[in-house]
């Protein structure tokens, strides 16, 4: 029973050794790049000539489109429901959402009718010696 232990031991040296023989090789030879793939990288620079010839392609593609007009002029068009409705007027924010806040500018809150014409019960504390 004496083998066994020896053999575990050698077992987890020689694995040890292996993983730090790969780290150690992806390490040192796997960064390097390849020449030859590097010249095969497709390098794009979107200066406004490319950007230009793009948006000319894109015209041409939608000046090439024919739309058959009678489709507008057909009783399947015309019985379309327009369900769409109207988008209420929403109240617009400050004239200068950068400008730092000036709570000057704003009325304090005040107290409800209510809460100040009710009577305190609280008498004020006297301090008296008799």
């Amino acid at each position: 029973m004496q083998q066994q232990p020896k053999n575990n031991t050698l077992m987890y040296v020689i694995i040890t050794v292996v993983i730090i023989a790969g780290l150690l090789y992806f390490a040192f030879k796997g960064g390097e790049p390849n020449p030859e793939e590097v010249g095969s990288l497709d390098v794009t620079t979107n200066d406004s000539q490319t950007v230009g010839s793009d948006v000319v392609f894109l015209l041409g593609q939608i000046n090439a489109l024919s739309i058959d007009k009678a489709f507008f002029q057909s009783a399947v068009y015309k019985s379309l429901i327009d369900y769409t409705q109207p988008v209420p007027v929403q109240p617009v924010g400050r004239t200068r959402p950068f400008e730092p806040f000036d709570p000057s500018l704003y009325k304090a809150a005040t107290p409800t009718e209510n809460s100040a014409s009710a009577p305190t019960t609280a008498k004020p504390a006297t301090n008296r010696a008799r």
